[in-house]
C-alpha cells in the first residue's frame, strides 16, 4: 500500500515539474442513486464548476461548467458491472455564449476486495457531441477506498479514496502524445442516513500534442451522495 501510494506521489511531482499551464477549479457534485430491481439500478446527479486561478490571472473565481447526468446499470455478476449514461453540459461563464455538450458514454466495472481494501477498476467509452464536432475518448481508471477504523466502514467513521485515471481520444492522430492522467485522493465518512460525503483534491495533467509538455489542473471536489 505505502509503495502504491509513493508511488503515485513521485509521478506527480515528476509531472509537475514540466508543467506549463496553472488552473485552480472547485467542483459541487450531487448524486443520488436508485435501486430499481435486484440487478439494476440507476443515478441522477449534478455539478457545478467553479475557475478560480488561470494561468497568471490571479484569483479571479467565474462559473466554468453546469452539468445534469442520468444512467443505468446492471450487475453482471457480483462484482463485475456494465452501465451507459448521457450528460447535458453547459460550458463558459454566466456572461459568455454557452457551448453546450451532449456526452454519451458505455462503461464496465469490476471491483476485488482484501479485507478492508477495495479495488475498482473502470473502463469508460464517451462520446461527446458538440456543436462543432463529435470528439471520441477512453478513460481507465482504478481506485482503491478502505476505512481508517476496522475492516468495515460503519455510520459516522472516516474512509480514504485514491484515484489514477488515463484518458486519451483513440482516434486522434496525437492520440498517446494528447493524452491526460489525473490523480485524486479525498477522505469521506459515511452519515448515518446513508448517505455519504467526500472531499478530496484532484490533480490533472493535459499534455499538449504540440510541444509534448504538461498542463496543470488543480481540483477541490466535493461529492455528496445518497
Amino acid at each position: 500500500m505505502k509503495r502504491l501510494l509513493t508511488g503515485l506521489l513521485c509521478l506527480s511531482i515528476a509531472q509537475l515539474s514540466y508543467a506549463q499551464s496553472n488552473t485552480v477549479e472547485s467542483f459541487f457534485q450531487f448524486a443520488k442513486g436508485i435501486e430499481i430491481s435486484e440487478r439494476w439500478s440507476a443515478d441522477v446527479r449534478t455539478e457545478l464548476r467553479l475557475t478560480h486561478w488561470e494561468d497568471d490571472d490571479g484569483f479571479q473565481p467565474a462559473w466554468s461548467q453546469l452539468y445534469v447526468q442520468g444512467g443505468l446499470a446492471y450487475d453482471l455478476a457480483s462484482n463485475w458491472k456494465i452501465g451507459a449514461t448521457y450528460r447535458l453540459a453547459r460550458r463558459g461563464g454566466l456572461d459568455e455564449v454557452p457551448n453546450i455538450e451532449n456526452r454519451f458514454a458505455q462503461q464496465i466495472t469490476t471491483s476485488q476486495r482484501l479485507r478492508k481494501y477495495r479495488l475498482r477498476e473502470r473502463l469508460l467509452l464517451e462520446q461527446r457531441v458538440f456543436r462543432q464536432a463529435t470528439r471520441h475518448r477512453w478513460r481507465f481508471r482504478v481506485a482503491l477506498d478502505y476505512p481508517l477504523n476496522g475492516d468495515k466502514l460503519d455510520p459516522g467513521e472516516w474512509y480514504l479514496n485514491h484515484q489514477t485515471e488515463l484518458l486519451s481520444e483513440p482516434f486522434e492522430a496525437d492520440a498517446w502524445t494528447g493524452r491526460e492522467h489525473r490523480l485524486y485522493t479525498g477522505t469521506g465518512t459515511l452519515l448515518p442516513t446513508g448517505s455519504r460525503l467526500e472531499i478530496g483534491i484532484e490533480a490533472r495533467f493535459p499534455r499538449e500534442a504540440s510541444n509534448g509538455r504538461y498542463g496543470q489542473r488543480w481540483v477541490l471536489r466535493t461529492n455528496w451522495s445518497w
